[in-house]
């Protein structure tokens, strides 16, 4: 596989992620019965990073936060 197929490959990796999230987000928080469903699939958009850690952190970082934004 060429450098391009390759980059090809982990571009529409990382869209199907984004997709899948999002949706899943969305779907979660309109089962929910949440007013700003989209708003869960545009954090989700936001915090799928390019490797697992990544999005880890990113994700343990925006928890942390809104829990000391709660906290004040």
């Amino acid at each position: 596989m060429n450098l391009e197929n390759k980059k090809l490959k982990r571009l529409f990796v990382k869209a199907t992620k984004i997709g899948v999230g999002s949706f899943i987000a969305i779907f979660i928080a309109h089962s929910l019965g949440l007013k700003n469903e989209t708003s869960a699939g545009i954090i989700t958009l936001l915090s799928i990073m390019t490797t697992r850690w990544e999005t880890l952190r990113i994700s343990i970082y925006r928890v942390f936060s809104f829990a000391i934004t709660v906290l004040l």
